[in-house]
Parts: structure tokens; C-alpha cells; sequence
């Protein structure tokens, strides 16, 4: 499935590209599945359904991306594209949303995509899903953006939703400072070994704070010991050390020592079945650099993919 990355220009007044050029952009990456191009709302207010109280920029977003769905859908059978058109909608509430959909599928949508809800609550996500669900055909598809309530799944069971999607536990692999590597029981924290070349540590190198040998001979120190660690080739208490070391010399405010202990000790990467686990090994719980969080990104992904196996499972 591809779309425009809405949230991308989420404080622009207009989306950067068209209907048009996301049309070809589908059309030579080979997807099944292409997303009208939509602007989102995140605001919610039903007393907004009266017209004179919806304010202009609420009302100008869901309207665009209202007209931009139903000119996707035109240019998509002018051009007889192989993917399958999915019409955005962004709304302001229930009965916004239902009105919407009902529309879209008077043009012809078999399938709808709900956009704008991931700081909404679930009680409220339900609801507008209900909603729009209670107006349109059984058989049109219902995608939800955004969507990472994976605990909350049974109480959507009943709404014949087709799909969803969710960044989240990519993203926390990067963006989360304690809870950034995905496990069965419960989340762990990656130990963060910054880079001497990372901007923030050159940076300070650069003012006379940091002196690079030193940073670059602890650094190299708690990277060999993290890893020995690993191949028990020394004891624990030896590795957190080399870790203290490392953390006092770049972050003397920042204390993470009781959950690298937690992470450290327990070898959570050990007991993962996935493919990024087996092929890196501790690599994966290491926080530095791009190309180790994005593989810990994955170990996340595959987690919330079986995680999601195991809830249809429940519910079937």
C-alpha cells in the first residue's frame, strides 16, 4: 500500500504533491494498493456537524481531501491503473466520517481509508469506525491509518475492518528512550553508545568539552565489553562498568544503569526467534547508528506482526 506521507506536511496549507504525480508514483513502484491525497485533521469536535460552527481550516482539510478522493478515483480509471484505489477520509467526528464514506462509495470506492485518528482515543476511534461502518455496504474495505491499539483489537472485532497500519513500533526503536526494543513479556531498553562522529558528541568534541581520544578509547572500551559480555567471555558487573565509563564521560546528567543491567542480564535478543536477532545477535539492543536502530525497528515489527497473529487467533 502507498500513500503521500501526510503527516509529513501536516503544517503546510496545501500537500506538496498531486493526485496526479502519487497516481504515477504508484503506478511505477509496483503497488497493489494507492491512497488519495489527502491533508489531515487531527481535531475532533462533534458540535462541528453544524456547519456554522466547523472552523475554516477543520472544514478547508476535510474538504480537500474529500474532492482529492473522488478526482483519485476519476484518474485512476482514465489512466486504468492496476493498483486498487483506496479514498482517503478526514473528518471532524462520527457523523462527519459517515457522511464521507457514504459518498465515496456513491464514486465508486470499494475501499476507504480512515486518516487523522492516531491521537484520538479508542473509545472515539470506535466510535467514528462504527459509525462509518453502520452507513456503507458490508462489503467495502475499511483501512484505518495509524492504528497501533493492538491490545485493543476485540472491541473492533465486530466492525469488518480490512486492514490498518501503524509506525509506531518502527519509530520507537528510534524515538523512545526506555522502551525501544519489543518483547514477549515486556519492552527493554537499548543501551545507547553514541558514535564519536554523531553531531552532538563532534559538536562538543569540537568546543574543547570532550577530548576525542578519550571518547574514542571509551568508546571502543564499552563496544568490546557489551559484546565479550554477550559471548560470556566476561561478567556482567564488567560490562555495566565499561557502560558507567562511557555514560559519566557523555552524559553525566543521564543515568540508564538499572535498565541496561535489566537488558544486559536477562539477553532478551537470546530468546528472539526473529531473523534480525539471529543474524546480529546484541547488535540489535545496541542504540547507535542508523542501520543497527533500524534493524531493531524490524525485530519491533516482526514482535507487533505476531503479536497481531496471536490476537486474530483469540478472536476466531
Amino acid at each position: 500500500m502507498g500513500d503521500c506521507g501526510a503527516y509529513s506536511y501536516i503544517q503546510a496549507d496545501s500537500p506538496p504533491v498531486s493526485n496526479t504525480e502519487i497516481i504515477e508514483y504508484y503506478a511505477q513502484g509496483g503497488f497493489t494498493h494507492g491512497v488519495s491525497v489527502d491533508h489531515i485533521n487531527t481535531q475532533q469536535n462533534d458540535s462541528w456537524d453544524d456547519s456554522r460552527r466547523c472552523p475554516s481550516e477543520i472544514s478547508s482539510r476535510t474538504e480537500f481531501t474529500h474532492k482529492s478522493a473522488i478526482e483519485f478515483i476519476k484518474l485512476c480509471r482514465k489512466n486504468n491503473v492496476s493498483f486498487q484505489p483506496i479514498g482517503v477520509i478526514q473528518s471532524w467526528g462520527p457523523r462527519s466520517a459517515a457522511g464521507y464514506a457514504r459518498e465515496l462509495v456513491g464514486n465508486g470506492y470499494a475501499y476507504i481509508g480512515l486518516g487523522g485518528l492516531t491521537m484520538h482515543s479508542t473509545s472515539r476511534i470506535y466510535d467514528i469506525v462504527s459509525e462509518v461502518r453502520s452507513k456503507i455496504p458490508d462489503d467495502v474495505c475499511i483501512h484505518l491509518f495509524g492504528f497501533s491499539r493492538l491490545g485493543s483489537l476485540e472491541a473492533f472485532n465486530g466492525l469488518n475492518i480490512t486492514s490498518f497500519d501503524s509506525t509506531s513500533p518502527l519509530i520507537q526503536a528510534f524515538k523512545d528512550d526506555v522502551n525501544n526494543y519489543f518483547s514477549e513479556h515486556e519492552h527493554y531498553t537499548a543501551i545507547r553508545i553514541p558514535q564519536v562522529i554523531e553531531t552532538s558528541v563532534k559538536k562538543r568534541i569540537q568546543s574543547g568539552i570532550l577530548n576525542q581520544e578519550d571518547v574514542q578509547r571509551a568508546e571502543n572500551a564499552v563496544l568490546s565489553a557489551v559484546r565479550k559480555y554477550a559471548q560470556r567471555e566476561i561478567c556482567l558487573s564488567k560490562a555495566l562498568e565499561n557502560l558507567q565509563t562511557y555514560e559519566d564521560l557523555l552524559f553525566s546528567s543521564r543515568d540508564y544503569s538499572e535498565a541496561y543491567a535489566r537488558t544486559l542480564s536477562e539477553r532478551p535478543w537470546e530468546k528472539c526467534d526473529c531473523r534480525v536477532c539471529k543474524e546480529v545477535g546484541v547488535e540489535v539492543i545496541i542504540f547507535r547508528g542508523f542501520n543497527r536502530n533500524k534493524r531493531r525497528g524490524f525485530h519491533n515489527l516482526n514482535y507487533s506482526y505476531q503479536q497481531l497473529k496471536k490476537e486474530r487467533d483469540t478472536m476466531t
